[in-house]
């Protein structure tokens, strides 16, 4: 509530942002200009409204708000991006109490690192969004960085990702780029607390548990040469999505969240041939976890993850992008298979209009069969630079989910709503 407040108070003296500049998915660490001295802070203001179709609730109802602090002089930064959201849905439909206590207020601190460039080098140490692979949807190789669950498929960009605590060291030299990070105490996905809409039963509090240690290891070497990029990543890491387990405790049986480890070896492709870019990324592990057939005890199994992917961009036609991911177990058949043996496709076309003022993006995604279906048809039109009107509605059909609770997806579909003003309070 405190950012809230300074948020109104500083948009007093407010100057005006395009939304193409406040750029929320910003992660270059070398990106610092020794030259210039500025103490930017950044504010994105969204009034929201989601309804659920059936059952017919709301679903979320009130304000939103992301702050990015960045600071840079003589090669030092310091960086600090978060979210703090009011949803007074949960009170308007009488949702549990904890439920409201929990979720109706939040702020959720996404980014908050210290890092120093010196010659070819960055160190950071602190909370930081760290992509490594190349694929927009259905990357195998992004394993760093939790996700926020806890608004499940109806995340913006801005709220979908979580930071991890990290050290780490970035070398460039010429074309080549070397990084190596890890982290002594994980992160892993928010999710919503039991009674949530999106949650589990009310009244049913899983342990979390977390039995392998919680260092974590990452290694990133790429290349570019022309229009080829390449890259090879090495990770000793924990599951971000926790895999439930039941234990009978006598006279009741329990839920137990489990974050197992697993290693991971990778390779990300890229090449562009304008106006195409193709993308291909590779991962094997040796033990990657799952759960055992009666739901006891977690199995590990040798996993090959595949994901390919193309994007065509076009003046006048618009943006395509298509993914395809599939994880294959190649000693199958110990486990239920809920991350094992799956297979994901994205296809995604957005395109501008009005004088670039206004867009139109529709995406389809299938989840294991073409009879699990999720799309989404999103339109945006700014009337101003710093002003943006948002309407979308999502539609998800689960006629055979590998997994009982996909089925409850159904239920979700929803109409949306907003307004967005984005905002710069920066001092060069």
């Amino acid at each position: 509530m405190i950012w809230i407040i300074i948020s109104l108070i500083l948009n007093i003296a407010n100057h005006n942002l395009t939304a193409q500049e406040f750029d929320f998915d910003d992660d270059d660490e070398n990106k610092v200009n020794q030259d210039r001295f500025t103490i930017p802070l950044d504010l994105k203001i969204s009034l929201r409204e989601a309804y659920q179709i059936n059952p017919e609730r709301h679903i979320e109802t009130g304000l939103n708000l992301y702050k990015i602090f960045d600071y840079t002089q003589n090669g030092l930064r310091l960086r600090i991006e978060g979210t703090a959201h009011y949803n007074g849905a949960y009170q308007l439909e009488g949702d549990d109490q904890a439920v409201i206590d929990e979720h109706q207020i939040e702020w959720v601190p996404r980014e908050f690192f210290l890092s120093y460039n010196w010659q070819s080098w960055t160190f950071l140490v602190g909370k930081k969004i760290k992509v490594l692979g190349k694929t927009d949807f259905l990357s195998p190789l992004d394993i760093i960085s939790p996700k926020d669950n806890t608004k499940l498929l109806f995340a913006t960009p801005e709220e979908s990702r979580v930071g991890q605590d990290l050290l780490s060291a970035d070398y460039t030299k010429g074309s080549a780029n070397l990084w190596i990070g890890m982290s002594l105490n994980h992160a892993y996905d928010r999710l919503p607390i039991s009674g949530h809409p999106y949650g589990g039963p009310a009244g049913q509090y899983p342990d979390r548990e977390i039995t392998e240690g919680k260092e974590e290891y990452y290694g990133k070497f790429s290349w570019t040469k022309e229009q080829l990029e390449w890259s090879i990543i090495s990770a000793h890491s924990h599951i971000r999505s926790p895999l439930a387990l039941t234990k009978d405790n006598g006279h009741k049986r329990s839920l137990g969240y489990h974050y197992p480890k697993y290693d991971i070896l990778g390779l990300g492709l890229t090449q562009v041939w304008n106006p195409i870019l193709l993308k291909l990324e590779l991962g094997f592990s040796p033990e990657f976890p799952d759960v055992s057939l009666d739901n006891s005890e977690i199995i590990k199994e040798e996993v090959l993850f595949v994901t390919t992917g193309i994007d065509w961009n076009h003046d006048q036609y618009g943006n395509l992008m298509i993914e395809s991911s599939v994880n294959q177990s190649i000693t199958g058949g110990q486990s239920q298979e809920i991350l094992t043996n799956t297979s994901r496709s994205v296809i995604s076309w957005s395109g501008d209009f009005w004088n670039d003022n206004g867009n139109i993006s529709l995406i389809l995604m299938t989840i294991d069969s073409s009879k699990n279906r999720i799309g989404r048809c999103q339109f945006k039109y700014r009337p101003r630079d710093n002003l943006e009107l948002q309407l979308s509605t999502t539609l998800i059909a689960m006629e055979d989910p590998k997994i009982t609770f996909q089925k409850n997806w159904e239920n979700f579909d929803r109409i949306e709503a907003s307004v967005n003003w984005v905002f710069s309070f920066a001092k060069p």
